[in-house]
C-alpha cells in the first residue's frame, strides 16, 4: 500500500493497492491504526515537513527554514489573491496590511524569504501557493542586487523535495513527532521548539516561535533590525551582467503563470545607490523583453533609487529596509498594484473597491517625487 499525506490539517488519505484480501496483514491494520490515533489525536508538527527543517546535534535549523516553512503553511490556510515571492529585500521590505488597503478587499500575502534560495526556490514556493488555491496575481519582488547568478540554491532543492516532490507520501503523521524525539535527546526536554542557529537581521526576534508570530500577525512581514554600511554613488556594473541568467528565469515564471491562469508582475525593490550606463542598458533589455512577451508586468522605470539625506532612517543596509523603509515601499507597491487593477476593471469595480482614501505619510511621498516613480500605467 501506499501512504500518501497532505500537510494540510483533516487531509490526510490512504490508497491502498490490491489484487485480493489476502494482502492485509495484521501489521498493515496496526500501523494504520496508529497512523490514524497518531494524526487525529496525537498530532505533532502536522502543518511542517519532518525532513524539511533537520535536526543535527548542537546545530540548530537555518532561520531560513523556519520561514519558508511557516509561510508555505500560511500560503495553504490564508484567503489571498495576491501574493509575492522572491529574496530578504521583501521579506523586511513590504506590509502585506499596507498593500491590502489598496486592493479593495482583496488579500496579499508576502511569501518571500531569502536569496540562498536562488529563483528556483522562488517559483517552487509560488507555485506552491498556486497549487493551494485559486488566485489571480503573482509579483516577483526582488532586489537589483538579488538578480545575479545561482549562487548558493541548495534550499531550493530542499523546498522542492518537501513540498513538490513525488515522494513526499512518505511523509507519515508518526514523523512529525521528529522534533519532540530529538529534543529530548539533544536537549532532555520533549517538545516541539525548534532551536535556530543564527538570527540575522531579526536581531529583535530571539526564537523560532517569536518569528512565527511576526508572520502570522504581519502575513509574512519580518521587521528588519541590522545596521550595516550603504553604498553611495554609482552601483557596481558587476551587480547587472546577469541577463543570460535572468531572463530564461522569467520565461520560467511566465510558464507557470500561464498553467495556472495569473498575471505576473515584476517589481524592484528601491536602492540607494546610483544607476550606471550598465545598470540602464540592463533595464532596456527587461523593458524590451517585457514589450515581447505581455505575460509579464513591469513599471517603466524599473531600478529606483532613494536618496536622501536621512537614508539611514529608511535603509538598514543597502538592500534591505527598516521598518520605516519598508512602509513607504508597501503604499508604492499598494499604489502600483491599484492603478493597474483601475485599468483593467470595468468601472462600476473600480468605484467598489477603490473609493476609500489612503494616508501616505509625508516622508513617502518625498521619497517618490525624489525617485521618479511614476511607471506607465500607475498614474502616480
Amino acid at each position: 500500500y501506499v501512504m500518501i499525506r497532505s500537510w494540510r490539517p483533516l487531509r490526510w488519505f490512504k490508497l491502498v493497492i490490491i489484487n485480493s484480501p489476502e494482502h492485509f496483514s495484521t501489521h498493515t491494520h496496526r500501523t494504520d491504526t496508529i497512523e490514524l490515533g497518531i494524526y487525529f489525536f496525537a498530532p505533532g508538527l502536522l502543518h511542517y515537513p519532518p525532513n524539511f527543517m533537520g535536526a543535527a546535534f548542537f546545530r540548530g535549523t537555518d532561520r531560513a527554514k523556519v520561514i519558508i516553512a511557516e509561510k508555505m503553511y500560511m500560503a495553504e490556510e490564508q484567503d489571498y489573491d495576491f501574493f509575492q515571492v522572491g529574496g530578504s529585500s521583501g521579506l523586511h521590505g513590504i506590509q502585506p496590511k499596507i498593500v491590502e488597503q489598496y486592493l479593495g478587499g482583496k488579500g496579499y500575502l508576502n511569501l518571500n524569504c531569502c536569496r540562498n534560495t536562488g529563483f528556483p526556490g522562488y517559483r517552487y514556493i509560488a507555485e506552491h501557493a498556486l497549487k493551494s488555491g485559486k488566485r489571480k496575481y503573482m509579483i516577483l519582488y526582488i532586489s537589483p542586487f538579488s538578480m545575479w547568478g545561482p549562487g548558493k540554491t541548495l534550499l531550493s532543492k530542499i523546498i522542492y523535495d518537501n513540498y513538490l516532490g513525488s515522494w513526499n507520501f512518505l511523509n507519515l503523521p508518526s514523523l512529525s513527532w521528529r522534533y519532540a524525539v530529538t529534543n529530548l535527546v539533544y536537549h532532555g526536554q520533549f517538545n516541539h521548539k525548534i532551536y535556530l542557529k543564527h538570527t540575522t537581521m531579526i536581531s529583535d526576534l530571539k526564537s523560532s516561535a517569536a518569528i512565527i508570530k511576526q508572520l502570522k500577525e504581519s502575513k509574512g512581514w519580518l521587521p528588519f533590525s541590522a545596521n550595516a554600511t550603504k553604498p553611495r554613488g554609482a552601483c557596481s556594473p558587476n551587480y547587472f551582467e546577469v541577463m543570460n541568467f535572468f531572463l530564461p528565469e522569467m520565461e520560467r515564471f511566465m510558464e507557470l503563470a500561464r498553467r495556472h491562469n495569473v498575471l505576473f508582475f515584476l517589481i524592484f525593490h528601491p536602492i540607494t545607490c546610483e544607476p550606471t550606463m550598465a545598470s540602464r542598458e540592463v533595464e532596456t533589455k527587461i523593458k524590451e523583453f517585457a514589450q515581447k512577451h505581455p505575460e509579464i508586468i513591469v513599471p517603466s522605470e524599473l531600478f529606483i533609487t532613494w536618496l536622501s539625506r536621512d537614508i539611514d532612517k529608511y535603509f538598514g543596509d543597502n538592500i534591505h529596509m527598516n521598518p520605516e523603509g519598508s512602509i513607504c515601499a508597501s503604499h508604492r507597491l499598494g499604489k502600483y498594484l491599484q492603478n493597474y487593477i483601475r485599468q483593467h476593471q470595468t468601472s462600476m469595480e473600480s468605484q467598489q473597491n477603490h473609493s476609500t482614501e489612503i494616508s501616505v505619510p509625508a516622508d513617502c511621498s518625498r521619497l517618490e517625487k525624489s525617485a521618479s516613480l511614476v511607471p506607465t500605467w500607475s498614474g502616480i
